[in-house]
């Protein structure tokens, strides 16, 4: 039997980069809570914030990614669950994307591109990484994707 491949998780911390984000619906959403219900709008902010919370901390626990296999594989989803695959030799581009709050996070993100049908979306895009296992990852793929003569 063929052995599991070693699955990588992301950056713990990139949970607060998704609080941060999921705090765009929850404030509005609470300020139109606390207008309409008052002081019993409070209790729609705290139902929100920790479901808030719990998506963040759930959502980037459940990002994993590995190479194994001759593919670049990532999964994602603490409520339904995606895996994404796609043959190394299939890659046509990778880049490696720091945002200002990835720098000030310390965080890089790793974008793989790949040989398919234009109907479909054949990229994956792996977030919260370390930066120096994104850049580690990228040149990998990107030294794979180098080695694959495409064929017309």
């Amino acid at each position: 039997a063929p052995a599991d491949p070693a699955w990588h998780p992301v950056l713990p911390r990139g949970a607060g980069r998704e609080f941060v984000g999921a705090l765009f619906v929850v404030l509005p959403v609470s300020a139109a809570a606390l207008y309409l219900l008052h002081l019993q709008g409070f209790w729609v902010l705290t139902v929100l914030v920790v479901w808030a919370i719990i998506h963040a901390r759930q959502s980037v626990a459940a990002i994993r990614w590995t190479t194994s296999g001759g593919a670049i594989q990532f999964t994602s989803g603490w409520i339904w669950r995606k895996l994404l695959m796609a043959p190394l030799g299939k890659i046509q581009a990778v880049s490696r994307h720091e945002s200002p709050f990835d720098r000030r996070h310390r965080m890089a993100s790793v974008f793989v591109d790949t040989a398919g049908r234009a109907r479909v979306d054949y990229s994956i895009r792996i977030p919260y990484l370390a930066r120096q296992d994104a850049d580690v990852l990228a040149d990998h793929l990107a030294a794979s994707a180098a080695q694959t003569t495409f064929r017309w």
